[in-house]
């Protein structure tokens, strides 16, 4: 099936669509079949500026599903969730990623400000 067609099956309300998520994390979640559990890893992907590779592993290690089979015992919980801030830690994205190539405009001749 072709991506757009089940991007739409997905999410036939455009307005649905978190717009703080690029193409690659809704193609991510597309994949995702309980809706929602779906609705969880995008809100929890935008509350913790995962990237796609995070958001891919977070559903790889069935974080959802083991939050929830943990959530009657709260004293289970905390482990679950310290292990998937430690492996996401570091795929996090942060402002300096997105500035990613210094620009040098010394030969432009400007007075310093």
């Amino acid at each position: 099936m072709s991506i757009i067609f089940k991007f739409y099956l997905v999410f036939p309300i455009w307005n649905s669509v978190r717009t703080e998520l690029s193409w690659t994390h809704s193609r991510t979640l597309t994949r995702i079949e309980n809706e929602s559990a779906r609705l969880w890893y995008m809100n929890e992907a935008i509350e913790q500026n995962w990237s796609a590779r995070a958001l891919e592993r977070q559903i790889g290690a069935l974080y959802y599903d083991r939050l929830l089979s943990t959530q009657a015992k709260q004293q289970d919980l905390q482990p679950v969730i310290d292990e998937a801030n430690h492996k996401t830690t570091a795929l996090a994205l942060t402002v300096k990623d997105y500035l990613r190539d210094p620009y040098i405009f010394d030969f432009l001749g400007l007075p310093s400000v």
